[in-house]
């Protein structure tokens, strides 16, 4: 009877043992199963698969920038969502976090995703808005504040402290075409004064000016001095 027992004993030992090792297996098994899927969602090419583009409304409606914005994150197989921000005509991302777990045993490996929002944010700003900011700065320097004017260090304060603790990033668009309409509106006006004098020699061409004082063209000077 004691021989039995003790046959059982070993027999169920060696059971224990099998049991253990096939454990053993099975977890490093599957250790080595999320590892390769952890490293595989860690490429950059894998990595694109989740990031989605969250555009603002007012971009989308962007004939030009805006649309060529989305068709080229697209191609690089970036997902694109236009929804209204708080922030006009800004663009932030989101990334669904893939994590590979085991079980408590490691016997088994299972997925969980959530979805996290960067912490970059670009705003872009047509040619239009921010030559307005530029003749903000020039007419404070001659002495001229107009209510409801921003300069441009003004309005960045004012975006940075809105969208804190973001990292911002402020695009101009459009300036250099900006820069091409004004350089033929003045070509246009001296040949239109050199007309004038060689048909009057007693005019003399004078400098337009908007009604709020500022100057009608902002050059690429104004720019720099207004940054």
């Amino acid at each position: 009877m004691a021989k039995e027992q003790e046959a059982l004993q070993r027999k169920r030992a060696r059971e224990d043992l099998k049991q253990e090792k096939r454990l053993v297996k099975e977890k490093e098994k599957a250790e080595k199963q999320a590892k390769k899927a952890a490293k595989k969602a860690s490429s950059k090419h894998e990595r694109m698969k989740y990031v989605t583009a969250v555009f603002d409304e007012f971009i989308a409606e962007e004939p030009t920038v805006g649309l060529e914005m989305m068709a080229t994150l697209k191609e690089l197989g970036i997902k694109v969502k236009i929804t209204s921000l708080q922030v006009p005509r800004s663009v932030t991302w989101e990334r669904e976090v893939h994590e590979h777990e085991c079980s408590q045993d490691s016997s088994e490996e299972f997925l969980s995703t959530r979805v996290v929002e960067d912490n970059e944010m670009v705003v872009l700003w047509p040619a239009e808005e921010f030559v307005n900011m530029v003749e903000a700065y020039c007419n404070q320097q001659t002495g001229l504040h107009l209510k409801g004017q921003l300069t441009v260090e003004e309005r960045v304060k004012e975006l940075f402290s809105n969208v804190s603790p973001k990292r911002c990033t402020v695009v101009v668009y459009g300036l250099e075409k900006h820069y091409r309409s004004n350089k033929t509106k003045t070509n246009r006006e001296y040949r239109s004064a050199v007309l004038n004098a060689t048909n009057d020699p007693s005019s003399q061409p004078k400098k337009q000016r908007k009604k709020d004082g500022s100057n009608s063209v902002v050059t690429r000077v104004d720019v720099e001095e207004a940054l």
